[in-house]
């Protein structure tokens, strides 16, 4: 099974005119690496190596921790793309997904699914209970639907369009005799830039009432 990790390092040999260091990021898979810069410069006394962090009395540190922590949270999302897809996964493909040389098929229910599992960790403090079964009712609905009428398990998030939710629609008023008040579609409010998937794919959801 391929296991994804990562190591952040500052590079203290390597100091500029400035007197600052490049910060990178190793990524490690199945014994394969690949280092990768973070684009983040910082004075050698202000590395925390030990946390792998800026420490804190640098004046930039909660920006330059955020620009850091970014880029590893991209990482694992395309590592967690590439997975969903059943494709072949490797250190030198995730770089390329980074810097846009390659493609990542998206799908609806990998959107579904991120989506599930960005509410699922914060349920009681952003969400409610309720919020988080609504999208996992929505996703069996939508798998439901899938398959009868398109013989599918997924499809492809370009593929959507008016047609595709007008007939979802008609799906659930005949199957599951929902009403047009428990039939809703809307467009939410998007997520932080650093917390969609990498792709910024877009953030239309179908939200359907339990």
């Amino acid at each position: 099974m391929d296991k994804l990790k990562t190591y952040i390092y500052c590079i203290l040999s390597k100091v500029n005119s400035k007197g600052e260091a490049p910060v990178r990021i190793r990524i490690a898979i199945n014994g394969e690496t690949i280092n990768l810069s973070s684009g983040v410069y910082v004075n050698i006394l202000f590395w925390d190596k030990k946390k792998a962090k800026v420490k804190s009395k640098h004046p930039q540190a909660s920006q330059l921790n955020k620009e850091i922590k970014s880029l590893e949270d991209q990482i694992y999302k395309i590592w967690e793309d590439l997975k969903y897809n059943n494709e072949v996964i490797s250190v030198q493909k995730i770089k390329n997904l980074l810097r846009n040389k390659a493609t990542l098929k998206i799908t609806l229910l990998f959107l579904i699914d991120f989506h599930i599992n960005y509410i699922e960790i914060r349920v009681g403090k952003q969400y409610s209970s309720n919020t988080l079964k609504q999208f996992r009712t929505l996703k069996s609905k939508i798998k439901r639907f899938l398959l009868e009428i398109y013989s599918a398990t997924d499809i492809d998030i370009e593929k959507l369009n008016y047609e595709f939710i007008t007939r979802f629609e008609a799906f659930l008023s005949s199957k599951d005799h929902n009403s047009v008040n428990t039939v809703n579609t809307r467009q939410t409010d998007p997520l932080p830039p650093e917390q969609c998937d990498p792709l910024r794919t877009p953030s239309q959801k179908l939200m359907i009432r339990a």
